[in-house]
């Protein structure tokens, strides 16, 4: 119906851009070719042809399935099947890191010899991206390129084997909480309170938690007892910062102090 807004998965969809030279490669990719389009609607940035799935966060396999509505295993197969050809494909202790090859998503909605213009977000090879479900962008890069990045520079620092955090002046025990929450939301966080440099920690806390939300599109899962702790933390602060200004006091001069 018109004016109705499409939605998938209880949130509001859009078109994934395929070009019709995929209807030649069906007998070489099969069903896989759903998990394809899958991955298609998942890249957030390319880069010298390659698409990113999730910034180059590692997704499992599992959580694929789930959306696609089929078993891991047959998803396995389909990796395999797609692997080499038209996908990169590279393993984690948290799940794939999926890139795809020779990509168009974002180049797909003009023509190529066009350039971006009227402040147009790009995607990190230059190509510009409709206008249409884009963030907006700051210094030409977008919200959600920006959470992506560091999102993915702080599992490239834990991947490298990047000391952990002190355990007595580690996040989770300043919230006197256990870790919880996704493991690439843990190291995030982790990592940003390790390099932390004054101001309020929960705003520090907050703004990880809206990098991590907004790579991943979806709300933090598993996670009450942080936000239970969050929320505790901002009542302290704010409590705090009440006492402070109502502590303070009118410094009366005494005689000695008064200048001649």
């Amino acid at each position: 119906m018109s004016g109705q807004q499409r939605l998938f998965r209880g949130k509001a969809s859009h078109p994934v851009p395929v070009w019709n030279g995929l209807l030649e490669h069906l007998r070489a990719m099969g069903m896989a070719v759903w998990l394809y389009l899958w991955c298609l609607d998942r890249i957030t940035y390319e880069q010298d042809g390659v698409g990113h799935v999730l910034g180059g966060s590692p997704v499992k396999v599992e959580k694929i399935a789930e959306e696609l509505g089929r078993s891991p295993r047959a998803l396995r197969r389909d990796f395999k099947r797609l692997r080499s050809r038209y996908l990169h494909l590279r393993w984690t202790p948290f799940g794939y890191v999926i890139e795809v090859l020779n990509s168009r998503k974002f180049g797909i909605w003009r023509p190529l010899d066009s350039q971006a213009i009227n402040g147009n977000a790009r995607d990190k090879s230059g190509e510009a991206r409709t206008k249409n479900g884009c963030a907006k962008t700051k210094n030409g890069r977008s919200k959600e390129d920006a959470a992506i990045a560091a999102v993915d520079a702080a599992e490239k620092q834990q991947a490298a084997g990047a000391p952990g955090p002190n355990t007595e002046d580690s996040i989770w025990s300043f919230l006197e909480i256990k870790p919880c929450g996704p493991i690439s939301f843990r190291i995030l966080l982790e990592s940003r309170w390790a390099s932390r440099n004054g101001g309020r920690a929960s705003v520090l806390i907050g703004e990880a938690v809206d990098a991590w939300e907004t790579a991943n599109r979806e709300k933090l899962p598993r996670a009450a007892r942080f936000f239970a702790a969050l929320s505790n933390l901002r009542h302290r602060e704010n409590e705090t910062q009440t006492q402070v200004k109502t502590g303070e006091r009118i410094h009366i001069l005494t005689p000695e102090e008064i200048p001649a």
